[in-house]
């Protein structure tokens, strides 16, 4: 029989069972509910981790999308490394064709949609068009800018296959929804991702009506990636280095230190780059000619556009295409070395041809040299000088002398007396800007002052003559047999040597002439501009400039210039050559015998030019010592200083000067400036 003590084991142990029991229970159902929701975390994981792929394929997909609509501005690159324009501007384009369509990139219309940002009285007049925010409604033809001129045969293939861009219009309708409000969103069929990108015009910055710069950037851009419940979103921002331009413009040539367009003499010869210094950009649009061993020493942009055929007026033989007779390549003394031959399969190894001690520095991030550069056609007339000179400024006879002078008085000629090497400048500051004109026996005296006021020497007294005189001074004749069909002097120099200034501070001139331009002495400005190493960089920029221009003759340095002639100017030979006058015989006598007989001889120093030289052909300065090349036996060296206010930041240029004929695109081309340089931050949602 069992005792109370049994019975009371037996329900404890009962008990215990029991309790054991359920805990197993409770366990296996806890463990069921981790494993399962383990299952479920690492599916969200998953889900997680293929909606972030998905969202950054859709970032990649935008950034190429973005990088070919950048394609269309800067060319596309082909496998040898040349660049294939997509945008042509037809010589026929006017610029109130242009001006109407920068107008209606802003959103703008008429002459309220510009705000001037030169200073008054700079040459040439700038503006400014602030763009208006797209709008749902605006007109498909406020972005024709960017379709009307594209070649479509040389679109990205890419854009063109994803966007079925066949025709300009498509083009025209592309811009027109990428710079929409809503942008263009690309969902791909399936796909799991869907991307939209937005672009935003900003601005358009004119020069004259002769240069428009277009400017955009990326608005904005979202890549949304979907996976079962998952959802990843990218959102990038645009940055100052993801606003893009491009400009269309009629070329200015004073933005270089040395332009050719046939980079020989007029007899065929080539000269060579040997251990000059160039200090501003260097374009030709013939091929250029190092010497073996050269160690030229370029410190901005070195062009070349390859041209290898030329027509009878200069401009570049075409290929039956239409296309011009252009291949990239250079000499190294008499050998050509080209693309396409000699082992040479792209621009770099064009660049490792050139004699490895000269120097090319890079320019802004921009690649330099540059062998396949646009040709830049000479101007063909000097019509628009003729016209600007009957308008509001000088006609002057053929054979006549031009002397120009700084004054501190309105009455006569009296220059300033004191020159400051630190500053650059003659003090006291001229006020009178005085150009005399001399015509066999008869001279005429003209007054200019600050304020534009043209005066006429009358008797004793003075009368008006232009208000506003416009700094043009052209002379025609037809009569090429004369050293210069003008010749242009200054006042001279002072008794201690120093030139006195020809060009007062104000004062802004262009002298051009059909035929010859003779120079007979120094030329100088009265407030030199400064470069960075010097003293005076941080002064104002000066606002006095003097450009000389011959169309169809030479511009020469005269046998009656003195030695070590200093010019402050841009010289152009629109069909000649920038020369010196018997370059080859041109000395100073340094011995003589007893009977009066020259026995040794030198050159005539240097040409201290400060500006620019721009000629058809490149013209003889002197000749040297074949075991000492730094030592003139005839004629003059060069000592060539780049003018940098008429560079591209300040972008000044002499009133009127000529243009090139043909209208060029440029656009930044370079990684550091470009539409997919964005910021982007993750969100999941």
């Amino acid at each position: 029989m069992k005792t109370a003590h049994d019975r009371q084991a037996g329900a404890t142990l009962i008990v215990t069972v029991l309790t054991m029991t359920i805990l197993i229970a409770v366990l296996l159902v806890v463990s069921s509910q981790l494993t399962i929701t383990g299952m479920r975390s690492a599916g969200d994981r998953r889900a997680t981790l293929q909606a972030q792929y998905a969202a950054e394929s859709g970032l990649a997909i935008a950034k190429v999308r973005l990088r070919d609509t950048q394609a269309i501005l800067n060319g596309v690159t082909n496998p040898d490394g040349t660049i294939s324009p997509v945008l042509e501007i037809p010589r026929s384009t006017k610029a109130a064709d242009l001006i109407s369509m920068a107008e209606g990139y802003c959103g703008k219309t008429g002459s309220a949609a510009w705000t001037q940002t030169s200073a008054a009285g700079t040459y040439p007049v700038k503006y400014k068009c602030s763009a208006a925010a797209p709008a749902a409604g605006d007109n498909p033809n406020r972005y024709k800018v960017l379709s009307v001129f594209a070649r479509m045969d040389r679109m990205p293939p890419g854009l063109a296959k994803g966007r079925n861009l066949k025709t300009n219009t498509d083009l025209q309708t592309y811009f027109s929804q990428a710079f929409s409000p809503t942008g263009i969103t690309t969902t791909p069929a399936g796909g799991n991702y869907e991307v939209t990108y937005r672009l935003v015009p900003t601005r358009v910055e004119r020069t004259g009506n002769t240069n428009f710069k277009f400017y955009m950037q990326v608005q904005g851009l979202q890549s949304t990636g979907k996976q079962g419940v998952s959802t990843r979103v990218l959102n990038a921002r645009s940055t100052q280095q993801s606003e893009i331009w491009f400009q269309i413009a009629l070329p200015s040539f004073v933005d270089r230190v040395l332009f050719t367009n046939h980079h020989t003499t007029k007899d065929d010869k080539r000269p060579n780059f040997t251990n000059q210094v160039f200090d501003g950009p260097v374009h030709t649009n013939d091929r250029f000619t190092f010497a073996v061993g050269a160690t030229a020493q370029f410190k901005s942009k070195v062009t070349s556009a390859g041209c290898t055929a030329y027509k009878t007026d200069g401009t570049c033989a075409t290929n039956t295409d239409g296309s011009l007779k252009t291949k990239p390549g250079l000499y190294v003394s008499e050998t050509l070395n080209q693309l396409g031959s000699g082992g040479i399969t792209n621009l770099a190894g064009l660049t490792n041809a050139v004699p490895s001690g000269v120097g090319f520095a890079p320019v802004n991030g921009v690649v330099t040299p540059d062998w396949q550069s646009e040709f830049q056609p000479m101007p063909e007339n000097a019509e628009d000088q003729a016209a600007a000179a009957n308008a509001g400024g000088l006609n002057i006879p053929n054979g006549a002398t031009v002397t120009l002078a700084a004054s501190t008085s309105g009455n006569s000629v009296v220059s300033p007396t004191s020159y400051s090497a630190t500053d650059k400048k003659w003090t006291p500051a001229p006020t009178y800007q005085f150009i005399t004109v001399k015509n066999g026996a008869t001279i005429t005296v003209y007054r200019v002052d600050a304020a534009g006021k043209m005066d006429i020497q009358s008797g004793s007294g003075w009368s008006s003559f232009r208000n506003p005189f416009n700094g043009v001074l052209y002379s025609n004749d037809g009569n090429a047999s004369k050293t210069g069909n003008i010749t242009i002097s200054g006042p001279g120099r002072s008794t201690t040597g120093q030139p006195l200034p020809a060009i007062a501070g104000f004062s802004q001139l262009t002298i051009a002439a059909e035929d010859n331009v003779g120079i007979a002495s120094d030329l100088t400005y009265s407030d030199v501009p400064c470069k960075a190493p010097d003293s005076c960089a941080s002064k104002d920029t000066p606002t006095n400039l003097l450009g000389i221009y011959s169309q169809s003759g030479n511009v020469s340095i005269l046998k009656s210039a003195p030695d070590d002639i200093n010019i402050h100017s841009v010289l152009m030979a629109g069909e000649g050559e920038v020369n010196v006058e018997s370059h080859d015989s041109n000395t100073v006598c340094t011995s003589y015998d007893r009977y009066g007989n020259c026995t040794a001889s030198r050159g005539r120093g240097k040409v201290n030019l400060i500006g620019g030289l721009i000629e058809n052909y490149y013209g003889a300065f002197g000749t040297f010592s074949p075991k000492n090349p730094s030592t003139t036996t005839s004629g003059y060296g060069r000592n060539f200083s780049f003018d940098e206010r008429m560079g591209e930041g300040v972008g000044m240029s002499p009133p009127y000067f000529p243009l090139s004929p043909k209208w060029k695109i440029e656009s930044p081309n370079s990684a550091s400036v470009a539409l997919t340089n964005l910021t982007w931050q993750q969100s999941a949602r």
